[in-house]
């Protein structure tokens, strides 16, 4: 075979490695919105993390208020752009109620920005720091609820979806006319993170999973399983029963991994409700395989809430009962005809009924839904 006959092969394959590799971009690219940067007016910086800034804006031909996500890497290397264009076509086809819409992104040559829907009350860790609103237990183990629902649907995709860096900024929150609403966001732009973490020169510990939120066995550079996600829900849950920020009062970073590796856990406060503890406890056990699934979660959290609330809870006086008490009443028999046990059954229904003899048909909608 001759040098020349060689070397005609190998730029032709060369050529159609380029045009298949453009071809799989364009692909990525028909699979979410383009919204183009004139389109979107930033009006105020809500947030800073690690490899982004977070502006409150409006996207200007729909009228719509956005979250705009601008990835700090100025310029823009071709390789991020990929990155982003794959993480993103994932999170795109996305739609769940406890997960953050993403509406489009605009990819241009000095620009990565991820746009989401907007929730007003911002964070779990704004919420939580500001101490406003005010959240009861009532309210927190809704919260907790569609936190691990969220992350239950990502888990049961096929394939499933690992978060990877699970964590009170990440959980979003809204106030609907019935409670609190509850969305994860920031999945699925690990590789994002990582590039611009070092183009930022952070030091390689502050990479993704941040460290008082990460699991034992990543400390140790294990593999990441959903198990790790876990791990990081008990955390969270630490945080909505506390109110504090993990490690707050510890300043180096050694001290943290060499606790969390010798099986040292944060205090848990006595007033916190038994059933409570449970959850943070076996969330964030040593060994991996100790700790529960999302499904087994939700159900220890609906039983919970189906006895402490609906089996307390007096029958309501006649044409004096809220929506919102209606709508409880109907979610709670969701809960015990899902979950419950006979005993609990009967009860929450003769109840039920009770309240439909005097208030009629209850509101529609859940709030587990």
């Amino acid at each position: 075979m001759s040098s020349k006959y060689s070397l005609q092969q190998n730029i032709l394959k060369t050529n159609n490695a380029d045009y298949n590799n453009e071809e799989e971009k364009r692909k990525k690219e028909e699979q979410f919105l383009h919204i183009p940067m004139y389109d979107l007016l930033m009006e105020e910086k809500i947030g800073s993390g690690g490899f982004a800034d977070v502006y409150r804006g409006t996207w200007l031909s729909r009228d719509q208020q956005v979250a705009i996500k601008l990835v700090r890497i100025n310029p823009v290397p071709d390789s991020v752009k990929q990155d982003f264009l794959n993480e993103l076509s994932i999170m795109y086809r996305i739609r769940y109620d406890h997960v953050l819409t993403v509406f489009g992104a605009c990819i241009e040559s000095n620009y990565c920005a991820l746009i989401t829907e907007y929730m007003p009350l911002r964070s779990l860790f704004d919420v939580l720091q500001k101490k406003e609103p005010i959240l009861t237990w009532s309210d927190r183990w809704m919260i907790a609820l569609q936190m691990v629902k969220s992350i239950n649907y990502l888990h049961m995709l096929q394939p499933p979806i690992l978060h990877r860096d699970i964590k009170s900024m990440n959980f979003l929150l809204a106030e609907g006319k019935d409670g609190f609403i509850v969305k994860v966001g920031d999945f699925g732009l690990s590789e994002i993170k990582n590039k611009s973490l070092k183009q930022c020169r952070i030091p390689p510990t502050e990479s993704i999973g941040t460290l008082q939120w990460k699991a034992p066995e990543l400390l140790e550079l294990g593999e990441y399983t959903v198990k790790s996600d876990i791990y990081s829900l008990g955390i969270v849950f630490w945080e909505l029963a506390t109110g504090c920020i993990p490690f707050d009062d510890v300043n180096e970073e050694s001290v943290i991994r060499t606790s969390v590796l010798a099986g040292e856990r944060l205090e848990i406060p006595q007033n916190v409700p038994g059933e409570f503890c449970s959850i943070i406890i076996s969330s964030w056990s040593h060994n991996p395989d100790q700790r529960p699934t999302c499904s087994e979660l939700i159900k220890i959290i609906k039983k919970v809430i189906l006895s402490t609330v609906a089996l307390a809870a007096p029958p309501l006086p006649k044409k004096q009962a809220s929506v919102k008490q209606r709508l409880l009443r109907s979610v709670l028999l969701e809960i015990a005809i899902a979950t419950g046990p006979d005993d609990h059954r009967a009860v929450v229904l003769e109840s039920f009924k009770h309240d439909i003899r005097h208030l009629g048909r209850p509101a529609n909608g859940t709030l587990f839904s």
